[in-house]
């Protein structure tokens, strides 16, 4: 249609020094104001139709260097709280291992010491050592079946629960590991009191033994460790020598 309408024209637009040439030049250079030209009805105006575009400006060096410098410390800002949600995340998930382990150990043993009396033939001379602590913990039930807990070399809890020995010559052959994910136990100590059986030679009312057990737990996922100490004293409920 622009074609036509310049063919028409074609005169008046020669008369202006301005041909066909210098039409398709500026429509390829994108400078007509096309809308413009084809509202026009009658000749062609002055040079007022001619819009020339200005170019876009580009960025200059200095506002590069510092839109990245923003960009830089914007995303080392984000970098860090990101990384420092990832360690408070797996510090909370360790603690939590390490509560619910201590917890179900404390709940066995309780259980163990609350419908058994403490076995004081199995330590030496029938007496316990109640500053330092004792590393076995034996136990009698109602029909006289014995069980021990102690400390593993490996750092788990063993348990044996017929033929135990005693604690100077244990029998290391009945001793079962409770095995623990991911949970490592640095301490294990019993603290009995009183040091010896209070059933025994009775002259007055017998104060049931109660025992203390301190426990050092080390969660070991991650990159880091997670301690862990737990203290609980459980009263023995069973009477008898």
């Amino acid at each position: 249609m622009l074609i036509d309408y310049f063919k028409i024209k074609k005169n008046k637009f020669s008369q202006h020094g301005f041909t066909q040439h210098h039409f398709f030049e500026f429509l390829k250079k994108g400078l007509f104001n096309i809308n413009f030209l084809k509202n026009r009805k009658l000749g062609l105006p002055s040079t007022t139709f001619l819009k020339f575009q200005k170019s876009g400006a580009g960025f200059t060096l200095l506002e590069i260097t510092v839109a990245m410098g923003v960009f830089v410390i914007l995303f080392t800002l984000t970098l860090g709280i990101y990384s420092s949600t990832l360690k408070t995340e797996r510090r909370t998930v360790q603690m939590s291992k390490l509560q619910k382990e201590a917890q179900l150990i404390m709940e066995i043993l309780a259980k163990k010491i609350r419908t058994n009396k403490i076995n004081y033939d199995f330590y030496i001379d029938q007496d316990v050592d109640i500053i330092a602590g004792e590393d076995y913990l034996a136990l009698l039930d109602n029909l006289n079946n014995e069980t021990v807990f102690r400390l593993s070399l490996d750092k788990s809890i063993e348990v044996c629960s017929e033929n135990c020995g005693t604690e100077a010559v244990p029998n290391e052959n009945n001793f079962n590991a409770i095995p623990a994910t991911d949970i490592l136990i640095d301490r294990l100590t019993f603290y009995i009191t009183p040091s010896d059986n209070p059933f025994i030679n009775l002259t007055s009312y017998p104060v049931f033994p109660k025992t203390t057990i301190v426990i050092d737990l080390r969660n070991t996922t991650g990159e880091s460790t997670r301690n862990l100490i737990i203290q609980q004293t459980i009263p023995q409920r069973l009477a008898g020598p």
